[in-house]
């Protein structure tokens, strides 16, 4: 096998499921894979997953999945999901989400903004790309982290994982919407990079054929890492599920890439 193998890694989107893709993440260092990974590109989560993997830090993106909660993530909510037999806590709850134009966000966006370091990112060899949707303009935006403006590489990262019932990211006078929206396997990446031959996706959605179908160009070998169970609603964030879906990640992650062979 040749030993110049350039292996791109494609993160899907998926919500709460993007825990199975930090699982993934690990199975391929310790199967002396991930040093070989020279582009990372994601949509929604797997944006955040993506900017994650350039800085190079798994244990700091376990240690956010693992201590996630509801609280983490939307504003207003406890720790633990509000039963809606619990009904007016529920209903205050989405009554607020309404009044807003969706779910207040805030504190996944703080967390995201204090775990993503742009200076890292952008100075990594890695190439690094997103989907999100443009309000103003309609229409999905490829972008490359040479593409974003300096100083806003986390806010578009946070822009591209603006799941439709949340508020909408604003970044100077424009909105934007989750990239999932349009394209949730970002493949499209790849189109004219020619220095890949190998492609993983690690794939969440759940469902194989509702995303644009793209054809790379050049000799690619594309591997699918897809989850053996369910993986549960994108919007449940206990404890219990991440750390099964960490897990899951991990073991299908060992036994679905055992079949890439790379040189070393």
């Amino acid at each position: 096998m040749d030993t110049d193998d350039n292996i791109g890694l494609v993160f899907s989107g998926g919500g709460s499921r993007g825990s199975y893709q930090i699982g993934v993440w690990q199975a391929l260092i310790d199967m002396d894979m991930a040093h070989k990974i020279s582009a990372v590109y994601g949509t929604s989560v797997g944006a955040i997953n993506g900017a994650a993997f350039i800085q190079g830090n798994v244990q700091l993106a376990l240690d956010i999945w693992q201590n996630i909660n509801y609280a983490k993530v939307f504003a207003h909510m406890p720790s633990e999901r509000p039963r809606v037999s619990n009904r007016k806590l529920y209903i205050n709850w989405l009554k607020g989400a309404l009044r807003n134009r969706g779910l207040d966000v805030s504190p996944l966006k703080e967390t995201i903004r204090a775990s993503i370091e742009e200076d890292a990112v952008r100075s990594s060899s890695l190439d690094f790309g997103l989907v999100t949707f443009d309000l103003k303009k309609r229409k999905a935006l490829y972008l490359t982290k040479e593409d974003i403006p300096k100083g806003q590489l986390v806010e578009y990262i946070i822009a591209s994982a603006t799941f439709p019932v949340f508020q909408p990211h604003r970044i100077e006078d424009r909105l934007f919407l989750d990239g999932g929206l349009v394209d949730n396997r970002p493949l499209s990446f790849f189109k004219n990079n020619t220095m890949i031959n190998k492609i993983i996706v690690v794939d969440v959605t759940m469902a194989r054929h509702v995303w644009p179908n793209v054809r790379v160009k050049g000799d690619v070998d594309m591997y699918y890492v897809r989850p053996s169970k369910l993986l549960g609603s994108p919007m449940a964030f206990d404890h219990k599920r991440i750390i099964s879906n960490l897990d899951l990640g991990y073991q299908d992650g060992r036994k679905q890439l055992a079949r890439i062979s790379i040189g070393r």
